[in-house]
């Protein structure tokens, strides 16, 4: 569900243009994990975020991303700044078949926490990114949703594929959003805009790239800057990717909870 987000928040990785339209959810998956970093990359990225009033708070982090074996992603996130959250750093671990694994270590605890339940739908290191979105944004699978295939539309006058996702019925602990609709630019197999949808189908956050950020990096080409807007909240936070390497070489051993324990409270 909403695969390949990771291109477009940390990484928007875009392949060559399609040669012929897709007509099926498996065609446009496929063409969106083709994007995927093989097997790996690091990333440093700025985050602003800006409340109602205008005041900025700026959350600097390290990224590093890797497919296991079981072509499941893992994802490891280490704060640098603001100050009083340098070292705090968050786990993510797909899983399959159940929900994923998401552990938090918090300089000030001094001990790995695990983020469950309405924890999901807070606000990630301040950033108007709840747990849950970031998780998405991650290209984490997320059993909890069904997708269906609507007709096809323009964003920044782009067509468009658009993915509809829907919470599954019967959950004993139902997601944080009731609907997300997924824009895929059909030219490039990358997700140009996402939008979360509470219940009542409301829409509480709008995610965008900004094509104009977009360069090519090696056979890649990456959207530098992206926004998503909390519209209730009226705050929004802007990312930017200062620095991004594709060839990087990532460690399993970073994805355990030891080392998170044993990194915890380190600056990168």
């Amino acid at each position: 569900m909403i695969r390949g987000m990771l291109l477009v928040a940390l990484a928007s990785l875009m392949a060559a243009p399609a040669a012929m339209a897709l007509d099926t959810l498996d065609e446009i998956h496929d063409c969106m994990d083709a994007n995927l970093p093989d097997p790996s990359s690091v990333q440093i990225i700025v985050m602003k975020a800006r409340d109602r009033i205008g005041s900025v708070t700026q959350t600097r982090a390290k990224i590093y991303w890797k497919k296991g074996d079981d072509e499941l992603s893992q994802v490891l996130v280490r704060l640098s700044d603001p100050p009083e959250m340098r070292g705090a750093a968050i786990l993510m671990l797909e899983k399959k078949g159940t929900s994923n694994d998401i552990l938090m270590y918090l300089p000030e605890l001094k001990r790995v926490k695990r983020v469950t339940g309405h924890m999901m739908s807070g606000s990630m290191f301040g950033t108007d990114f709840s747990y849950e979105e970031f998780e998405n944004l991650q290209g984490l699978g997320n059993e909890d949703f069904e997708e269906t295939l609507a007709a096809p539309a323009e964003v920044d006058g782009r067509p468009v594929y658009v993915l509809e996702a829907r919470a599954r019925e019967g959950l004993e602990e139902k997601p944080n959003y009731e609907r997300m609709v997924t824009y895929v630019d059909q030219a490039t197999c990358s997700p140009l805009k996402v939008e979360f949808f509470e219940r009542g189908d409301r829409i509480r956050k709008r995610l965008k790239a900004d094509s104009s950020s977009i360069e090519r990096i090696g056979e890649r080409n990456v959207a530098r800057r992206l926004q998503i807007e909390d519209l209730r909240d009226e705050t929004r936070t802007e990312l930017e990717i200062e620095e991004i390497d594709f060839d990087a070489k990532v460690s399993r051993s970073l994805f355990s909870t030891r080392s998170l324990e044993r990194m915890g409270g380190k600056s990168f």
